[in-house]
């Protein structure tokens, strides 16, 4: 059998370590050694040729490579090696098979130009299929125009500066990109949603973390038409789950007969929205993650969906292997819903209880962290982000509305969000959570009065405090500008200034940067 280093034309041993430093290798179908020695004279490199061609494998065997058993340390010294294999089926997956066994690492795959110019015998045209039809019909200098410009294997999992460089240049320029806004202000400033993320919300039972996690989810629907599939066992079944949200959406209670009730033509239309943007998931006879991601596989085909719930994540079945501790169980789980949201570029939310609490003497509760979970610091290792709803005066007065949430990690804070934590206030009669200067951002009508301003480039006062963390109250009443009396129309005292450029500094995706305010000078900070 011949080595590939018997196929060239220059068979001085003693030089083939630097001689083959690039070395094309091509099928067996050219005729040798003549065409060898013209594509090396072409490139000025080494070509060796493999001595039985390609043949396709129907059952997936990979093809015959016998022949680099005898060469195997003349490959091992190449920097490099271009591949070129015929473009059919056979052909590429002998291209493949060559470049796993030498070194994907190392592999360029050389591919021939698409026009179609080779004629058939029943007068139709199609592309070159090989080195020798690009010779022929395009002529030496496509050829060499075909191996200079072959593209490295792409590894997965492993990023080159180069392929990265435009984007981070970009943001070296203009600023890096933040997270979406969550539409609450005092929230953006410490967690943001990111398409890619795994988010971990925990708290006590009955407190209300599922309700505060699915306003959040609804006021990006409401603002930004973001879609949601939600497993939530413990809202089961889906009407339950339904009228909650309809309840947050309109302000009002399903309870008609209430003073909070809301009409018939109110809950129609909040049920029409929570249609093209809500949907519960719950397998009657499987609830492993699998089956889920399955469900949720099939909302991101059918409805494009934009992000995932599993609430609580106590309750899916966890089906752990033979002698596997808990925390590895864990840990693989979290790595599928990881790869999960990558893939499939939706925000990964899960909601999990706590261990047993311990009480202090007065009955308060601490806050909850990761180590309060199932689980421990693997929540920790595996989460981009992880969130804790507390409610400080329960033990006191079960119905008190102050809720402080505590960010406990965010994982990449360049994009958007801190550590720390912040107030905010259950307003009950409305179902809805209350921000600074009595600001309610789960609102339609306040998200379409938002929405229009945006679209004609105009900020928010208000939103300097997300800039600066600054909040002067006297600000509203010192600027110009339209003034929306809460009294009357329920909208909150909010006076908007121009806003440079065709977004809006509170859009997803634009930058945090005080420079694209016009009056900037005139603001007290």
């Amino acid at each position: 059998m011949r080595s590939p280093w018997e196929c060239r034309a220059k068979k001085d041993k003693k030089a083939a370590p630097n001689d083959l430093k690039n070395n094309p290798v091509t099928e067996h179908d050219l005729d040798l050694p003549h065409d060898l020695v013209e594509l090396q004279s072409l490139v000025g490199w080494g070509v060796v040729s493999v001595p039985n061609g390609a043949s396709f494998s129907k059952n997936g065997d990979p093809p015959n490579l016998e022949y680099l058993e005898n060469c195997a340390d003349y490959i091992l010294n190449l920097d490099e090696v271009f591949i070129a294999t015929d473009g059919d089926k056979a052909g590429k997956q002998l291209a493949q098979e060559l470049a796993r066994r030498i070194g994907v690492e190392k592999c360029r795959i050389v591919k021939y130009p698409p026009g179609e110019i080779v004629a058939n015998n029943d007068g139709t045209r199609r592309a070159c299929k090989d080195l020798n039809e690009v010779l022929k019909y395009l002529g030496p200098r496509a050829v060499r125009d075909c191996i200079f410009s072959a593209e490295s294997i792409r590894v997965e999992g492993i990023y080159y500066v180069e392929e990265l460089f435009p984007q981070m240049l970009d943001n070296f320029m203009n600023g890096i990109k933040l997270g979406d806004t969550t539409r609450f202000w005092e929230t953006d400033r410490y967690f943001r949603w990111k398409k890619g993320d795994l988010n971990l919300v925990t708290g006590y039972g009955n407190h209300g973390k599922t309700f505060y996690w699915l306003q959040m989810m609804l006021t990006k629907s409401i603002y930004d038409g973001w879609k949601w599939g939600v497993f939530c066992p413990e809202n089961y079944p889906p009407v339950d789950f339904y009228d909650d949200l309809i309840e947050m959406y309109v302000g009002k209670w399903v309870d008609r007969n209430s003073t909070y009730g809301m009409t018939e033509k109110e809950y129609t239309e909040a049920a029409s929205f929570m249609n093209e943007h809500f949907y519960f998931v719950y397998p009657e006879d499987n609830h492993s993650l699998d089956s889920i991601h399955d469900k949720f596989r099939y909302l991101i085909l059918k409805k494009g969906i934009d992000g995932v719930l599993i609430d609580p994540w106590n309750q899916l079945d966890h089906i752990m292997g033979k002698y596997q501790r808990e925390d590895q169980y864990l840990s693989e789980s979290l790595t599928k819903c990881k790869r999960f949201s990558l893939l499939n570029n939706v925000s990964y939310n899960i909601i999990a209880h706590p261990k047993n609490p311990k009480y202090s003497e007065d009955k308060s509760l601490p806050v909850v962290d990761m180590y309060d979970l199932y689980g421990g610091s693997m929540w920790g290792n595996k989460m981009d982000n992880i969130i804790s709803y507390y409610r400080p005066y329960f033990h006191v007065e079960k119905n008190d509305p102050t809720v402080h949430i505590y960010v406990q990690k965010i994982k990449r804070k360049r994009t958007g969000g801190q550590l720390g934590h912040f107030e905010i206030r259950l307003v009950w009669t409305q179902k809805r959570y209350q921000e600074f200067n009595d600001r309610i951002p789960c609102n339609p009508a306040i998200a379409q009065h938002v929405k229009e301003n945006e679209s004609e480039g105009l900020l928010s006062i208000d939103q300097n405090y997300v800039q600066t963390g600054m909040f002067v109250e006297t600000i509203l009443d010192q600027k110009t500008g339209e003034v929306f009396d809460k009294k009357n129309d329920g909208f909150p005292s909010t006076k908007w200034i121009p806003f440079k450029g065709n977004n809006n500094i509170d859009t997803p995706g634009t930058t945090r940067t005080t420079d694209n305010i016009d009056n900037i000078e005139d603001l007290p900070f």
